[in-house]
């Protein structure tokens, strides 16, 4: 997995893991937040053992599976959590969507790590975060 965050380029992101931009869309739109890209896509790393920050964005997030082992995104809606699994299992898929303003947390559930590329639209910016 080191040789994964080096062979990468990844560093460490404020909710847990492992993380690196490779897209962000030259074109913007304008929304209530002001304006943003139309898009952005990272690469996300979690490791097996660590839990990521609840936390929720603005905008809809995309989480397709990269690689590794599979990985629980575990939504909390008025007291209830909903927990769908994105890898290649019989009880996965390959992308889930998070809609706009979910809280929700990963954790890896089988293998070492799981490696995922999540796009946001509109585009990501760490203003648009906010972490329980």
């Amino acid at each position: 997995m080191d040789e994964l965050i080096r062979h990468l380029a990844l560093k460490e992101h404020p909710e847990g893991g492992w993380y690196r931009e490779t897209y962000r869309s030259p074109l913007t739109t304008q929304t209530p937040r002001g304006e943003r890209n139309l898009a952005t896509l990272i690469y996300y790393l979690l490791p097996k053992g660590i839990t990521s920050r609840v936390h929720r964005v603005e905008w809809d997030e995309i989480w397709i599976f990269q690689g590794g082992g599979s990985l629980a995104l575990m939504t909390h809606a008025g007291g209830q959590v909903t927990e769908q699994q994105l890898g290649l299992t019989p009880d996965g898929s390959a992308q889930i969507l998070i809609p706009a303003h979910t809280w929700f947390n990963a954790r890896v559930v089988s293998g070492d790590y799981v490696l995922a590329a999540c796009m946001v639209a509109p585009g990501f910016q760490f203003e648009d975060l906010e972490m329980d």
